[in-house]
């Protein structure tokens, strides 16, 4: 499972317009429809969030170059005559069985490797791992 969060996309809205930014969340929806295989389930969550499910997708590494090849089509969204907005998105990643077999446990891994990609510089990837929960165990604790 795959969760993405475009970047900086209340700077993209404020700046440019809503308009704007949904042309911006359609483009990024295209980028996505276009990088996964047929059977793959892609789809917006909600705001600038999205999800998708790769069955069979394989090893990890095969994963983490097909979501590269992803994040850099998403790094070619051009809007309007404003090229000093960049697109780029963030992406957590939790593999079945390994991570969980239900999708509340996956949700809730791959949300949190998200936040890990954020927190590292955005426009990155991070794979759940289980230091993640003792991270968030110790932030909650301060």
């Amino acid at each position: 499972m795959l969760i993405m969060d475009v970047d900086n996309f209340k700077q993209i809205n404020d700046k440019m317009g809503h308009s704007a930014g949904d042309a911006v969340l359609q483009s990024v929806g295209e980028a996505l429809k276009g990088a996964f295989r047929k059977g793959d389930i892609v789809s917006r969550l909600g705001g600038d969030e999205f999800v998708a499910f790769l069955p069979y997708a394989g090893d990890i590494g095969v994963v983490t170059e097909k979501v590269k090849a992803m994040m850099q089509r998403i790094n070619e969204i051009k809007q309007g005559n404003e090229q000093d907005i960049i697109v780029s998105v963030s992406v957590g990643l939790a593999q079945y069985p390994k991570d969980g077999c239900l999708f509340e446990e996956l949700y809730k891994r791959a949300d949190k490797a998200l936040y890990s990609a954020k927190n590292s510089g955005k426009g990155k990837i991070a794979v759940y791992k289980e230091e993640l929960d003792d991270s968030s165990k110790s932030e909650a604790a301060e």
